[in-house]
């Protein structure tokens, strides 16, 4: 029996990466094939479809058969109903991850950032400004006749509910972000980026995915989930990995759905189709004003060496 390299038939190769390539071209490597992303994303779906039959489908049917009782299902304002919905979607991370090492046989960090690594430093001053940002929108949001008829005659969810929705935003909003940056500014981003010489293109194809896979909606409110997939991407783009990405979402959400459970009807607003022009605007200024900042701290840290936005190593690499 041979014993060596020959037997270890698992080990993942390390394909020499440019240390030019941007984040979105990183799987056209030395071992690209023009089927890999085809092959890789075929993988990715049914990774996933088969992750939310386990662990949410067939729990879901068992429930129903036993308790003879569907009403929890359609209930979207239910903390439990909740849990599950951000369960599957944090689900994304792990199933975007797999085709990375499986089809493309590149380290799936990757998908994190060109450092192979969350770079945590990075991603908590995208938080603070994300905080501030978003704030200060619902903040001028409130003070506008728009942000008053959101409110009103609403019906509001009792304490207990609010505690439940509360504690599930807290606890895996994050994760939730995190799982829709992962499939689609991180694993859709890099596999269209492979067969496109443009970035861009990838940005634009990825952000109307992101609109679309949100459902039924108003065409004000599509625009407003096509801009976001503008803005991540970019960002995403520019500072090389999802930190960035991950922060603003995760930050939008926890305002967004906390003011939903405090103020105004959890189920309606966590559903409903439609939005009006004001706010998407509001929006808009929002993400412009985000950009500036970020672009502003970006060129900061890439000056002090400080931010990674290419393959080529960081002169601080364990520094964030």
């Amino acid at each position: 029996m041979t014993v060596g390299p020959e037997t270890d038939t698992w080990r993942m190769p390390e394909p020499p990466v440019d240390v030019d390539r941007p984040y979105l071209r990183l799987l056209r490597n030395a071992t690209y094939r023009w089927w890999k992303p085809l092959v890789g994303l075929g993988l990715f779906f049914w990774t996933y479809l088969s992750v939310i039959a386990v662990l949410v489908i067939v729990p879901g049917v068992a429930y129903v058969s036993v308790k003879q009782n569907i009403d929890f299902l359609t209930d979207q304002g239910s903390p439990l109903v909740f849990l599950i919905t951000n369960i599957s979607l944090a689900a994304l991370i792990p199933c975007a991850m797999f085709p990375v090492w499986a089809v493309h046989r590149m380290d799936p960090r990757f998908l994190i950032s060109v450092a192979k690594r969350f770079r945590w430093n990075w991603f908590w001053r995208c938080v603070g400004i994300s905080t501030a940002v978003v704030i200060g929108t619902y903040v001028l949001a409130s003070v506008l006749p728009v942000g008053a008829e959101s409110s009103s005659g609403a019906s509001r969810s009792s304490l207990g509910t609010f505690a439940g929705l509360a504690l599930v935003v807290v606890l895996t909003t994050p994760l939730q972000a995190a799982g829709e940056e992962f499939a689609f500014r991180g694993y859709l981003g890099q596999a269209i980026g492979a067969w496109v010489r443009f970035p861009a293109v990838s940005i634009v194809i990825t952000s109307l995915l992101f609109a679309l896979a949100h459902g039924g909606q108003s065409a004000p409110l599509f625009l407003d989930r096509f801009a976001f997939g503008l803005v991540a991407g970019f960002l995403v783009m520019r500072t090389g990995g999802l930190e960035i990405s991950i922060a603003l979402h995760t930050v939008n959400n926890f305002v967004a759905l906390l003011a939903a459970a405090a103020y105004s009807d959890f189920s309606e607003q966590l559903t409903s189709p439609d939005a009006p022009w004001s706010l998407v605007l509001i929006d808009l200024v929002q993400m412009t004003i985000f950009v500036v900042v970020a672009e502003a701290m970006r060129k900061r840290w890439i000056s002090q060496g400080l931010l990674q936005v290419s393959g080529g190593a960081s002169s601080r690499p364990e520094g964030l």
